[in-house]
């Protein structure tokens, strides 16, 4: 399947059976600390340190614009402001490109403040680079790299 280039985890309470709730947007449950094992090498290398209530989420909001720059190529300015990032979007993401082998076990370890609520939905989104050819006239995908 080739290496997990970025890793994005978020978290939804009481949306995922509920039709009056937006859905595009996501809670911080007062997580501390998250962090991504790959073949028990951790990623990030230090500590989220996050309290989204005092308004300390450097490092967070640094690695999500960090994607928009690196993944989508875009060093414009970033998509979000702090206040959006922390009120709509608190996505933690993790860059893990530099992992040097495949993937054999991957565990995530989630430090919270209080307990998380019930009804919480935690997402996990691993992306993978990888170029396909594809020919429109037979539907064949062969991969490249």
């Amino acid at each position: 399947m080739g290496k997990p280039r970025y890793v994005i985890l978020a978290f939804q309470t009481n949306k995922q059976h509920n039709i009056l709730a937006d859905k595009s947007t996501f809670d911080h449950c007062k997580v501390q600390n998250v962090k991504i094992f790959l073949n028990n090498e951790s990623y990030p290398y230090i500590d989220f340190n996050t309290s989204f209530d005092q308004k300390r989420f450097t490092l967070a909001y640094y690695l999500h614009n960090q994607l928009q720059v690196l993944y989508y190529r875009c060093d414009s300015y970033p998509l979000l402001s702090p206040e959006m990032f922390s009120r709509m979007t608190p996505l933690l993401v993790f860059d893990t490109s530099k992992q040097n082998e495949r993937v054999v076990d991957c565990r995530i370890e989630i430090i919270s403040k209080v307990n998380i609520p019930a009804n919480t939905a935690v997402y996990c989104l691993i992306l993978y680079y990888r170029v396909v050819s594809y020919n429109c006239f037979s539907g064949l995908v062969n991969m490249v790299s």
